[in-house]
């Protein structure tokens, strides 16, 4: 196990296998739950045959999790959690979920961890074993993804921008609204 790095699936796709592996003797590889969502709905192409899709899909997945793999949660599973009060450390240290603390006969302690059953789903496709369950996931996803419309989202979030910056230029504008100094008169308040 080495320093971690994570690639997505065009950088996968760009690597020989040879490439790949050579990585893997120095670095461990971060899967992240946007790669499987690539790889799965790259099933539901209509432009190519299933056949060939399968095979394309099987080699991303048994490249990506050829040596030390981990598997990070979604990023609203870990706001989730936060929010939920469990702290989650930014230092480096990827967050990984389930795990069974243990302590052995000399002391040791540690976490047994089973393998996430995502990286065991790769594996699967890897070895090219895919059920018509994962096919239709991937069409799902395929379906959902192609109903995003990226103009309106952008317009909907520049607008949401203009409007806060018309109202909250700066920090002093910031300190004069009634809304702030009501807050801090009320925190103040509770600290006399």
């Amino acid at each position: 196990m080495g320093p971690f790095t994570q690639m997505d699936k065009s950088t996968i796709q760009g690597l020989s296998f040879e490439e790949y592996t050579s990585l893997s003797r120095y670095y461990s590889h971060v899967i992240t739950p946007i790669l499987l969502r690539e790889l799965s709905s790259m099933l539901a192409k209509k432009e190519e045959d299933l056949d060939d899709l399968k095979k394309k899909v099987s080699l991303l997945a048994a490249k990506s999790t050829f040596g030390s793999v981990h598997l990070i949660p979604s990023a609203e599973k870990l706001a989730y959690s936060n929010l939920m009060g469990e702290f989650i450390p930014m230092n480096g240290r990827l967050p990984i979920e389930g795990g069974t603390f243990c302590v052995t006969e000399d002391g040791s302690r540690g976490w047994v961890l089973d393998e996430p059953a995502e990286v065991t789903l790769l594996r699967n496709w890897g070895n090219n074993i895919f059920k018509e369950d994962d096919i239709e996931k991937g069409r799902e996803h395929r379906r959902v993804d192609s109903e995003v419309d990226l103009d309106k989202l952008c317009k909907d979030v520049a607008s949401d921008l203009i409007d806060f910056r018309t109202v909250y230029i700066g920090l002093p504008e910031v300190t004069k609204s009634s809304v702030f100094l009501d807050i801090a008169g009320n925190f103040l308040g509770i600290l006399i």
